[in-house]
């Protein structure tokens, strides 16, 4: 595994524990290795369901200084959120920010 995709884990991993504890019955499908995107979380009500396709980023900041001036997201990221949200119409896409202090998470997808 490359240095990239070790700091990766470690966002995606820190992220999981957050949404495992907020969203006990979602499906979480993780991905590693390159993908665009980092989390599938789909959720089912009756016979509707939603996915929530997330891109994950640990920040060295607190939570108050990501909610006074906001996280950058690379633009291949973003299109690559974008693009699975269009494929599929349920999707929403999310950009989940794990801090030194707690998360912030962007709706992104009527961005």
């Amino acid at each position: 595994m490359n240095e990239f995709n070790k700091v990766d884990k470690i966002g995606q991993e820190k992220a999981v524990r957050i949404i495992q504890q907020l969203f006990p019955r979602y499906d979480i499908m993780q991905h590693y290795d390159c993908s665009r995107t980092d989390i599938d979380l789909t959720g089912y009500t009756g016979d509707k369901c939603v996915t929530y396709t997330i891109e994950c980023k640990d920040r060295k900041y607190t939570t108050e200084y990501l909610v006074e001036n906001g996280a950058l997201i690379e633009i291949d990221k973003f299109n690559a959120l974008r693009e699975n949200r269009v494929k599929e119409k349920f999707n929403k896409a999310i950009y989940f920010n794990t801090t030194i202090d707690g998360y912030v998470i962007y709706d992104l997808t009527n961005t």
